[in-house]
Formats: structure tokens, C-alpha cells, sequence
């Protein structure tokens, strides 16, 4: 049954991945004139996923600055790339009190 399955520290929702940032690129450019900046966020999957969103990209800065993992759900767009959908930080477990281990 599901519930013999071990429990994993942070279960993934489906689709999603949970993994660390190692880097974050920002490319500018402008289309028929209109300026853009995409970020290049390359994930510990050796994967780089794409995105727009400055929220995205701020919140994927702290966590390569704090070590905390991600969860990322993202689409392969129609150029081929790895098109970040949803992006948020993964709450780790909470730190105990002390006198609180058992």
C-alpha cells in the first residue's frame, strides 16, 4: 500500500522537480524593439530552465545564496527550452527546540 512507500524529506508535487541552484544568468535583448531580459537558471539536474519572471529569478538568487533547494514545475516551450512555469523555495524541516528530540 501507499503507505509501506519510505517518506521523502520534500515530496514533489507531480510534474515537479526539487533541486538546488548553481546558476543564474540574465540575457538582454530586444525583439522588433522591444526590450526583454530572460533569466538562465541552470538547476543541480545540470539542467538550465528559462524564465521572464524577475520574482522567479530574485527567489532562485536566495536560494543559491542560502543553500535551500527549489521546487520548479516547468513545460518545454516551442523553441525547445525548459520554460519555468512555478518556482518556489522548499520549506525545510522545522529546526527543533531544544528538548524536543525523541
Amino acid at each position: 500500500s501507499a503507505a509501506d512507500k519510505p517518506k521523502t524529506a520534500a515530496p514533489a508535487a507531480a510534474g515537479s522537480l526539487v533541486s538546488m541552484v548553481e546558476q543564474i544568468r540574465l540575457e538582454e535583448g530586444s525583439t522588433d524593439g522591444r526590450a526583454w531580459k530572460r533569466y538562465q537558471i541552470k538547476l543541480s539536474d545540470g539542467k538550465e530552465y528559462k524564465t521572464y519572471s524577475q520574482t522567479f529569478a530574485d527567489l532562485a538568487g536566495k536560494a543559491m545564496k542560502d543553500a535551500t533547494p527549489v521546487e520548479v514545475k516547468a513545460i518545454v516551450d516551442s523553441y525547445g527550452k525548459n520554460k519555468i512555469t512555478e518556482f518556489k523555495l522548499v520549506d525545510m524541516e522545522p529546526a527543533r527546540e531544544a528538548g524536543q528530540e525523541g
